[in-house]
């Protein structure tokens, strides 16, 4: 499979090819938990996926491409997208792939200036679009439970907010001795991708095909700030839901900025207006008390 990006103004389009191999495409539509299928005589092999960022006259859109002349276009049906901008603050969810380890895929040969990534004894990739200059142990430190949901909830969370079918595959393949880990990928100067990589058991070409899954992705950025987050102690004690925006204000409020934090502030509640009323699965956390030892009486 190919993923190339190709100049679109001051942005960047993405071309998908599965390189004659089978998949089974996903269509993801926003607040359900089901997804679309093409119709059984639809053959992804002589398609492209190709994602558009917005124009003066055209909305951000993914369509299929044939790969073979003359070219035929077709929409899919959904149609809520996010523009990969490689100016996004936050990852953008982009799209999840599937892999059968026991079926046989058509090797490609790539060039030098290509980027190839081993999923090594995975099979699920998560893939978000970044921009080159996205400093991702910044990111962390400074949005450690935003971070969390990115890695933790199933790409399906960002336009559903549900955790309950897709999250158990994610979570057994992390807590189980299946590698999971998590990269990111430099595309070219301006483009990178942040990468999450884990095993699914299911998809064995029987029980489940290889697909890719693409996602109504435009509410993303809600589905992340508005998800509910409580914490617990040992002793049993939880604290009430609050969304994820509201409680990592709270984590940086000791040592940002009165002008970082009031533009951050700002920024998300404008953006979860939309959500106020939302109902969403939610995280549920044990808080850590770092134990001091006990000092001597003098």
């Amino acid at each position: 499979m190919r993923i190339v990006p190709f100049p679109a103004g001051n942005e960047y389009d993405f071309k998908i090819s599965v390189l004659r191999n089978d998949f089974e495409l996903r269509m993801h539509p926003e607040s359900q938990e089901s997804f679309y299928l093409p119709p059984e005589d639809f053959d992804l092999k002589e398609w492209d996926l190709t994602y558009h960022n917005s124009t003066n006259n055209q909305p951000t859109k993914i369509h299929l491409k044939s790969c073979n002349k003359p070219y035929q276009y077709l929409p899919l049906p959904i149609s809520n997208f996010a523009n990969p901008q490689k100016t996004s603050f936050f990852p953008i969810p982009f799209m999840k792939i599937g892999f059968s380890p026991t079926d046989r895929y058509k090797q490609y040969k790539a060039k030098h200036t290509h980027k190839v990534v081993e999923i090594k004894a995975d099979n699920v990739l998560e893939i978000f679009i970044v921009h080159s200059g996205f400093d991702w142990s910044s990111f962390i430190s400074k949005w450690a439970l935003f971070d969390f949901i990115y890695a933790m909830a199933p790409m399906e969370f960002f336009v559903n907010g549900r955790l309950r079918s897709f999250s158990k595959i994610k979570m057994s393949s992390i807590y189980s001795d299946k590698i999971y880990h998590r990269e990111m990928v430099y595309i070219n100067e301006e483009i990178a991708l942040l990468l999450n990589m884990f095993y699914d058991s299911a998809i064995d070409g029987k029980k489940q095909q290889p697909y890719i899954s693409v996602y109504e992705n435009g509410s993303f950025l809600n589905y992340l700030l508005a998800a509910p987050v409580n914490y617990y102690s040992k002793n049993g004690e939880k604290t009430p839901p609050m969304p994820a925006y509201k409680q990592q204000l709270e984590m940086i409020k000791p040592w940002a900025s009165r002008e970082d934090y009031a533009h951050w502030a700002s920024f998300f509640e404008k953006i979860n207006m939309a959500f106020a009323n939302k109902v969403l699965d939610g995280f549920s956390l044990q808080r850590y008390v770092e134990e001091k030892p006990n000092e001597p009486p003098y």
